[in-house]
């Protein structure tokens, strides 16, 4: 289901219907969605959706050189960049987001840093890396600004949290 809102003129259709195209093409990429405004679609969305099957190399050429890592390294990199990159490049913020220390999130940058070269936070580069990672997590079962699936050490932190029922306290 997709809902743009009313019109202002009957002449307004052949683009509203376009922007519903839009939104739908959004829904069908990112998998599992079953309802989209089309005006919250945004930029990245209608990118992604538009990017299709004939160009999944050019998504993913950014992110080649993790390729080279160990897989749990390069998805904890993943992982990572994403957070950054979507969180505004707020170390603080990307922190949070991942239940990391602060100290941590700057060594797994130092390390993005490394390996993908110094300016790939920076734009014009971040964008297509932004659109990579949002591409793979689409790809690896998540839509696209889906929060990664978290590693066993977050999962612990989290119940850890969690307040315990007053017969787990004894």
């Amino acid at each position: 289901m997709a809902f743009l809102g009313p019109g202002e003129h009957f002449r307004d259709l052949p683009g509203a219907f376009r922007t519903l195209e839009n939104a739908l093409a959004v829904s069908r990429v990112a998998g599992g969605l079953h309802a989209v405004d089309a005006s919250t679609v945004g930029a990245v969305g209608m990118v992604l959706a538009g990017a299709g099957e004939a160009s999944k190399d050019v998504t993913a050429r950014p992110l080649a050189p993790l390729r080279d890592l160990p897989p749990q390294r390069a998805s904890a990199l993943r992982e990572t960049a994403l957070a950054y990159l979507d969180a505004g490049t707020n170390v603080a913020e990307t922190s949070r987001r991942l239940f990391l220390h602060r100290n941590t999130v700057l060594q797994r940058l130092e390390q993005l840093g490394a390996v993908l070269g110094p300016d790939w936070h920076t734009p014009p580069r971040s964008l297509d890396l932004h659109l990579a990672l949002l591409s793979a997590a689409r790809d690896d079962g998540g839509a696209p600004g889906a929060p990664p699936v978290r590693s066993q050490p977050r999962r612990r932190a989290e119940e850890l949290r969690r307040p315990r029922s007053p017969a787990a306290r004894c």
